[in-house]
């Protein structure tokens, strides 16, 4: 990788604010879990079909599950708080002040608004319907006295550059490198994320796992070697609401 440019170190700083932000947050989520709930609401049958009797392989997949759920959307806005760093940084960028557009920055007499994605497949044929009309009113508001350039910025995928018409789909290392000029951005962007790793992300989904198995244990779920009591999981999820014990909630 090149070296990075002179104001990189105060933006890698801020990104490291930004995803450390995110790992507490997801820390919070985990110490309201309530192993209970989290259990009654899977589907036995879905997990029995994917594994046979280690309570650690289910407790795991509930546990991904628990954290993915709303992972990705929330990680999306993290990935648009980090455009904005390195843009701002790199070019002056600036939230937007025009409607439902994400950022924006000036280039001479030409003004580059943008809506940033987490990936390709971020909506369907309605809802990118009407980023295209976002675009078409920030041009409208925008006026006649400056160039607006609009762009479609998916952090991640296959890097690409697709000329749409009505804006440009700047897609993976072309979205990153257009809003920093500097061609190394997004692989610095994952050495900052994975840093949080070790002791973040993978240290709660961990912890979601322990709760889950002290649970099943005190629960006579899990046997003496550690095994799943398949009829017991099933009679908890399917026990009447009216009679569930608030137990361990």
């Amino acid at each position: 990788m090149s070296d990075p440019p002179q104001w990189w170190k105060a933006a890698s700083s801020q990104i490291n604010e930004v995803v450390a932000q995110f790992s507490k947050d997801v820390g919070v989520k985990v110490s309201k879990l309530k192993p209970a709930k989290l259990i009654t609401n899977k589907n036995p049958f879905l997990f029995r079909a994917r594994i046979q009797s280690d309570v650690n392989q289910l407790t795991t997949l509930m546990a991904e599950a628990f954290l993915s759920s709303s992972e990705e959307t929330k990680f999306g806005n993290v990935l648009e708080k980090i455009a904005l760093v390195i843009c701002a940084h790199a070019k002056g960028g600036r939230k937007s002040s025009t409607a439902k557009i994400d950022l924006e920055y000036d280039e001479g007499n030409r003004r580059t608004i943008i809506q940033v994605k987490s990936g390709p497949n971020w909506g369907n044929s309605s809802q990118r319907d009407k980023l295209v009309d976002s675009f078409k009113s920030a041009r409208r508001v925008l006026g006649t006295s400056i160039e607006v350039r609009c762009i479609e910025g998916i952090c991640y995928g296959p890097s690409c550059t697709n000329h749409l018409g009505t804006h440009l789909q700047l897609v993976g290392k072309d979205f990153w490198q257009d809003i920093s000029d500097w061609p190394d951005t997004a692989n610095r962007v994952l050495e900052i994320i994975g840093s949080h790793a070790e002791n973040g992300l993978n240290k709660m989904r961990n912890q979601v796992s322990e709760k889950l198995v002290s649970y099943m244990k005190d629960e006579q779920i899990v046997n003496a070697k550690g095994l799943i009591q398949w009829d017991e999981l099933l009679k908890l999820v399917m026990k009447p609401k009216n009679r569930s014990s608030a137990k361990h909630d």
